[in-house]
């Protein structure tokens, strides 16, 4: 079982993780205070005070790192889940190839399978889930802000809110990344006849929509900086660790939150519009597809070789 964990333990964030990384190490123990003397009480701390300056960071990166280790030190989603989240996550980057507009004789449902959000045929069905995605992603926010209150106040974070953070953070940066950015830029998507939405023909500035197209906009400042963030901290980089999707770096996955959103905007903005258009669509996303599937290659981020084979092959 796990316990609380004490705020008051992460001063400093470069502290944490060398300290975690010596974990295992052999270290001599004091039997008692008395073996401490002053001599070596400020030895230690001139020690913590040099490490101060070597790393020095913002209020805010400290916050984020903090966050970051608490929440997936020990706190590792299972492996099955992994590799179910990564297969999920994956197959999605086929609904770029899969254009319905320069594949007329495509049976919806084969087109839903890489892009569930196709089977939302009407507008209320649309805005329910928009308003699904919105939820979750506040929720989120508003857990990490709970966690970065409780340790700055130096206070025990409760195990509870740790593992409900490492689940929806795994999520948001998998599964749900692509269908979340879907429906916030395709609530913003007021490119139909009389500024309507685009697929609906539900004008923007109506009752209902409305307040949906404020709050997209809000979550789209949110959701977009919170996955660039989270692709490069939030990710276990131990080379012992059991998840198949520990790595040394989060490099290629940044380079891989920058391209879905740019075939997201792409995608629904020139989505019912001229050929041209279109094949422009399918040229940036062919050529998104073999960058991203050249960097897995080359740089092989994850410590499991099948991971890095089976991403690279999917992308």
């Amino acid at each position: 079982m796990f316990n609380p964990i004490n705020a008051a333990s992460l001063k400093h964030p470069s502290i944490a993780i060398i300290s975690s990384s010596l974990q295992g190490v052999d270290q001599p123990t004091a039997k008692g205070p008395e073996n401490v003397n002053a001599g070596d009480r400020r030895s230690n701390s001139g020690k913590a005070h040099e490490l101060k300056d070597l790393f020095p960071v913002s209020r805010v990166e400290k916050s984020v790192f903090q966050v970051a280790f608490i929440s997936t030190h020990d706190n590792e989603v299972p492996s099955r889940i992994s590799w179910l989240f990564t297969f999920l996550e994956d197959i999605q980057w086929f609904s770029f190839a899969y254009e319905m507009s320069l594949h007329d004789d495509m049976p919806l449902v084969a087109a839903a399978i890489p892009e569930p959000l196709k089977l939302l045929s009407d507008y209320t069905a649309f805005a329910a889930a928009n308003a699904i995605a919105l939820v979750i992603l506040f929720f989120t926010i508003s857990l990490i802000a709970l966690i970065v209150v409780l340790m700055h106040r130096q206070a025990k974070v409760p195990i509870w809110s740790l593992r409900m953070l490492r689940l929806l953070c795994s999520l948001l940066f998998s599964v749900l990344s692509l269908p979340f950015l879907t429906l916030f830029i395709g609530g913003i998507a007021c490119i139909g006849p009389n500024g309507s939405l685009g697929e609906y023909a539900v004008s923007c500035t109506s009752g209902t929509q409305l307040p949906l197209l404020v709050l997209n906009v809000v979550g789209l400042a949110l959701f977009i900086p919170l996955l660039l963030v989270g692709s490069l901290v939030f990710i276990e980089t131990s080379p012992v660790a059991e998840s198949p999707l520990a790595k040394a770096h989060g490099r290629v996955d940044f380079r891989g939150v920058i391209c879905r959103v740019v075939f997201a905007f792409v995608s629904i903005f020139t989505r019912e519009q001229s050929t041209a258009l279109v094949w422009v669509y399918m040229s940036i996303v062919a050529v998104g597809l073999a960058y991203i599937t050249s960097c897995m290659i080359q740089l092989q981020p994850y410590y499991h070789t099948s991971m890095t084979a089976f991403r690279a092959v999917c992308v």
